[in-house]
């Protein structure tokens, strides 16, 4: 039962936040940028979006992008 629950956890999708550090450390940084923006969106009292938003930004070379984030 744990190998077919383990299966089961593997297949549910990450929250926004969670996907976007995960894709921020696989290089995929617009993809993360998209995901931390959906985030803010979702929970714009949440400062850690803002945070990995402008981490992801400066990770892509968007510094100009990154100092309004």
């Amino acid at each position: 039962i744990e190998e077919e629950w383990k299966a089961y956890v593997r297949e549910l999708p990450l929250p926004p936040l969670e996907e976007g550090i995960a894709r921020l450390g696989e290089g995929q940084h617009e993809e993360a940028i998209r995901l931390f923006e959906q985030h803010r969106r979702e929970h714009p009292k949440d400062a850690r979006g803002a945070y990995w938003l402008g981490e992801a930004l400066v990770a892509a070379a968007r510094l100009g992008d990154a100092v309004e984030a």
